[in-house]
């Protein structure tokens, strides 16, 4: 479909809807990458119960050895399909990968992902001064029996989701408050909060935010999902861009008494090792050495990966902290499993037992133990140590991105944080401070007498063979920074197919079996199928969408007013014999 006749009619012909069908997963991917080159991917254990889900790209089993991401490219909100297999255990040159697919949750199959970065986190910098933008802050994930500790903010956050058998902690993607600058060793427990959620619905705790479409309660069935491996970088491009990882180990967890995957020895590699291979094939390279990172190659496991490349895909061992902001040296921090030999072994930089919270940096001499760069309590973190538990919380992603990365109001701090520390409203509770928030309501539904055959719905468009009205609801914000506005529709007829339109103008004009409420020109979003359950959805990116239909007219700007609506085929000819229907029409005020 060209520019001009998307421009002219919301109707799509016969011979087009096929089409616009197959395109449909390439324009999200377009929209998506259009709104930002970072995206948020991770990996599952293989315990949790989106194993073997059919992902939301190919429709193949997921595997503990994949990167996935949300099945819309950003988080949203839920519910939402299974994730997308970003790269699979083949790409990552693990061996065992085809024999993997499609294997039944909760029995290993050694392919599991252990740690994973993509060489592009943010440097931490300590010349940045705190509450400056550019300083690093830190995303990281826990496992799923970590608690947290109770006096570390108000909910969404490691307490709120992973205390008292809420066990949805594992998950989720939390942030501390502060944008820390290590060395900083143990003290009193500070403030996280919750950025990202598993599934994206509300969860045991009354917390509400985005999230990536995995298992986690109440929505089952369990065993539920934990997030094994973490990554908010920008994807790598280029002759040498490679993805860095670790494997999992074989001992046993002290804490649950069940062994690991084993998937590092199944591949013959140390699972205290990063390992790396380029995007575009070959076998995979140890990229630093257990010794070089002060641990056994047996008995400890690198959990998270924190890396700073500096470009020539070779190892150059930080001396002294933040040597690696000349780019002569990489920086390279993580952290360990629980059950590692070096857990409650003195680091060589406090002198403290390390814990598997701790975000650790390699050692002065090869072979000598880790130093500690951040400690877990700077993350909220429940820690032997500190004498509340025998088994500290687990680490089990991490990931750095330059202060802020999501900043709806744009006042230098990321929206969580604005709103744990009381600096942003969120009287909705979505996450999303209140003045980036929506600015959307439906109009144009299909009261008495407008129904072209008595077929009236105040409340959504006008009823269809089901006896209804399809309804068109937005989620998300409108802002066109973060563009995550999602089209959300409702009560359509079961598996029909629809088309979601917009334009700049309102109307209200019989049109088939319902009101068309979008006037010209019109401008196509993409074609959608919708479920047996009759819903469908369109976004995030549509504003990036928008900048697609080669007329400055059609774009989304801050300020700007646009109209949306839904056209769905109703084939059993209930009203007239067009044999379409569409939903009320949502008008949307679009915010920075």
């Amino acid at each position: 479909m060209n520019s001009a006749h998307q421009a002219r009619s919301p109707i799509p012909s016969a011979r087009t809807t096929t089409t616009c069908i197959t395109s449909m997963l390439a324009l999200l991917c377009l929209a998506s990458r259009a709104h930002s080159q970072t995206q948020v991917t991770f990996s599952v254990d293989f315990r949790g119960s989106t194993i073997a889900r059919p992902d939301s790209g190919a429709a193949t089993p997921i595997t503990e050895g994949d990167v996935l991401r949300a099945a819309s490219g950003q988080p949203a909100f839920g519910p939402l399909p299974a994730p997308t297999i970003v790269l699979n255990g083949g790409n990552l040159g693990i061996g065992a990968y085809p024999t993997c697919v499609g294997h039944t949750p909760g029995s290993p199959c050694g392919v599991e992902v252990d740690a994973l970065s993509f060489g592009r986190d943010a440097k931490f910098d300590n010349t940045i001064p705190a509450g400056q933008p550019g300083r690093a802050r830190i995303y990281f994930s826990v496992d799923r029996i970590a608690t947290g500790v109770s006096n570390t903010g108000g909910p969404p956050n490691v307490f709120s989701e992973g205390a008292n058998g809420a066990n949805e902690a594992g998950a989720d993607v939390f942030t501390p408050y502060a944008t820390v600058v290590g060395p900083v060793g143990p003290g009193t427990p500070a403030p996280n909060v919750g950025v990202f959620d598993g599934n994206g619905l509300m969860s045991t705790s009354g917390a509400l935010y985005r999230g990536f479409g995995l298992r986690e309660f109440p929505i089952g069935p369990p065993p539920f999902d934990n997030i094994d491996a973490l990554s908010i970088e920008p994807f790598p491009t280029g002759t040498n861009a490679a993805v860095y990882f670790s494997l999992d180990p074989a001992f046993t967890d002290p804490a649950t008494a069940q062994p690991n995957s084993g998937s590092a020895q199944l591949q013959g590699v140390p699972p205290s090792a990063v390992l790396r291979r380029l995007l575009s094939g070959g076998s995979i390279a140890i990229y630093a050495l257990p010794a070089q990172l002060g641990l056994s190659p047996i008995n400890d496991d690198i959990d998270a990966l924190i890396l700073a490349e500096n470009g020539d895909g070779v190892y150059q061992p930080s001396i002294n902290f933040y040597d690696w902001l000349g780019g002569a040296t990489d920086m390279l921090l993580f952290s360990v499993r629980r059950g590692s030999a070096v857990i409650g072994q003195s680091d060589s930089q406090f002198g403290v037992p390390i814990e598997p919270g701790d975000i650790l940096a390699p050692p002065l001499t090869p072979g000598a133990r880790p130093r500690i760069f951040i400690a877990a309590e700077e993350l909220g973190l429940r820690t032997a140590r500190m004498g509340h538990t025998l088994f500290g919380d687990d680490v089990d992603g991490l990931s750095t991105r330059g202060e802020p990365y999501e900043d709806c109001n744009h006042n230098g701090r990321d929206d969580a944080v604005d709103i744990a520390l009381g600096s942003s409203s969120d009287s909705n509770g979505n996450n999303i401070p209140d003045e980036c928030e929506q600015t959307y309501s439906r109009y144009c539904t299909c009261p008495s007498p407008l129904g072209p055959c008595g077929n009236n719905d105040a409340t959504a468009g006008c009823q269809h063979s089901g006896g209804v009205g399809g309804a068109l609801d937005g989620a998300g914000t409108t802002s066109v920074t973060t563009d995550d506005l999602v089209l959300s529709a409702s009560r359509i007829v079961p598996s029909s197919v629809g088309l979601f339109f917009m334009g700049p103008t309102a109307t209200q004009v019989a049109f088939g079996d319902g009101l068309r409420c979008v006037g010209s020109p019109t401008y196509r979003l993409g074609v959608s199928a919708m479920s047996a359950l009759g819903t469908g959805s369109y976004g995030p990116g549509i504003v990036a969408r928008s900048y697609t239909f080669g007329t400055p007219a059609s774009n989304i700007t801050s300020g700007t007013t646009w109209n949306f609506q839904l056209w769905y085929r109703n084939a059993s000819a209930y009203c007239t014999p067009s044999t379409f229907n569409l939903t009320n029409g949502l008008s949307v005020v679009f915010t920075p």
